[in-house]
């Protein structure tokens, strides 16, 4: 696997990468039916239990999510919100779903849009360097995805507008749920995986007189966890 083959898989239309077409149709077809089924396969079935099930539906649904991963982050605990008891509870159930999850194929291409201080910070990592998410990981397969994520949730800064994407690709039997939601086509990974950058590339554009940044980061998956 050639992880250094980055921007093969776009076109650069003013000054913004867009996916090719059919690209997100081959991510599917290589990551085949045992991930993309494992609502059926493995929650539905008797492969988790009932606890765990609910976790899940309640991590993809509201704010749940952002709860157990502000948490996890900054160890912040929501006023009115769960425990700190409750959330690590949360999270306990939520890598015991993950795990129980099928194997991703080497060389699936995961994205992940990250936006204000906190993208800045990660594209100033260099080639080698490593990375880990305390929180819960939510990627998604689709590159448009995780470019909107990464649009969404951006400020202005004095200096132009910046955008970080991450490009995750998978290897060592990288595990995640695949929670059947059209609209983002999410890949859950579990807390602590461990990336490494292989390649950075920046795409710069203009919007009107504003200067435009896409930080565009690929990590390999190591097989460890922080």
């Amino acid at each position: 696997m050639n992880t250094h083959q980055f921007l093969s898989v776009f076109t650069i239309v003013d000054g913004r990468p867009e996916e090719i077409e059919g690209y997100q149709d081959h991510q599917c077809a290589v990551l085949g039916s045992p991930v993309l089924e494992w609502w059926e396969h493995v929650a539905l079935k008797g492969g988790l239990s009932a606890e765990c099930i609910a976790s899940v539906m309640e991590y993809t649904r509201g704010c749940a999510f952002q709860e157990l991963n502000n948490y996890l982050r900054y160890g912040t605990i929501t006023p009115g919100g769960k425990s700190r008891k409750e959330l690590e509870l949360f999270k306990t159930r939520m890598v015991a779903a993950i795990e129980k999850a099928p194997a991703i194929p080497d060389g699936v291409v995961l994205w992940r849009g990250i936006g204000n201080a906190v993208g800045r910070q990660i594209a100033l990592l260099d080639i080698e360097d490593d990375y880990a998410d305390e929180a819960v990981l939510s990627t998604s397969i689709s590159f448009d995805t995780g470019r909107d994520y990464a649009e969404e949730w951006q400020t202005l800064p004095s200096d132009g507008i910046h955008y970080t994407i991450l490009r995750f690709v998978t290897s060592e039997q990288q595990k995640g749920i695949y929670y059947p939601r059209e609209d983002e086509s999410e890949i859950i990974l579990r807390p602590e995986t461990l990336w490494r950058v292989t390649n950075k590339h920046l795409v710069e554009g203009q919007r009107g007189h504003t200067k435009v940044y896409y930080h565009l980061i690929t990590m390999v998956s190591t097989g460890e966890y922080s």
